[in-house]
């Protein structure tokens, strides 16, 4: 028979375990080893709340890899409405002391310049506004899209300027090219 070597978890794990055991939650403690030989510690929580398809869980896993002692590798957590993400300890005993869900996690916030692309990027839009742009303007949306990677949509844009141009205006030889606008 072989024994598992003593060892003290560290103490955040502790506080977590004392939460989770203060207010009735289910835990688990497992011990394992990593396909380097390294131990680590993952501990498991959840509890079933009234009308909830599924239960509250948070795993947070402590390992020794790099360091030789257990140092925090990972914490996550679902809840209904919100499938796994990541959290901070001090959030996950939030979410053991208070019982409550937390909101689900704010959606990444688009890139403006994107969004400004996407927008702007608008063939249609290219052509009702298109033509009352001086060329200079119509040049740096042009530009701008380009430069965030719908060089196809800046063309449109000046297409659409152009059909307004006069013969010797910047963008005439596009108004020859495209007599009968982008869209």
């Amino acid at each position: 028979m072989t024994s598992t070597p003593s060892w003290t978890p560290p103490r955040a794990m502790v506080d977590l375990l004392e939460e989770a055991t203060r207010f009735g939650r289910n835990s688990s403690v497992t011990h394992a080893t990593d396909s380097g030989g390294a131990p680590f510690v993952t501990v498991r929580l959840s509890w079933q709340r009234e009308r909830q398809d599924y239960p509250v869980e948070i795993r947070a896993t402590w390992h020794t890899r790099t360091t030789g002692t257990y140092r925090l590798k990972s914490a996550i957590a679902r809840w209904p409405g919100q499938d796994w993400v990541d959290v901070s300890l001090t959030r996950a005993q939030a979410l053991v002391a208070d019982g409550q869900e937390l909101q689900p996690a704010p959606e990444e916030a688009p890139d403006p310049a994107q969004e400004w692309a996407r927008v702007w990027g608008n063939p249609y839009l290219a052509g009702d506004v298109g033509g009352r742009l001086t060329c200079e303007e119509t040049e740096v949306v042009a530009d701008l899209l380009a430069t965030l990677g719908m060089p196809d949509r800046g063309l449109a844009w000046l297409v659409e300027h152009a059909q307004d141009d006069d013969e010797g205006d910047s963008h005439w030889d596009l108004r020859q090219q495209y007599p009968l606008g982008w869209i």
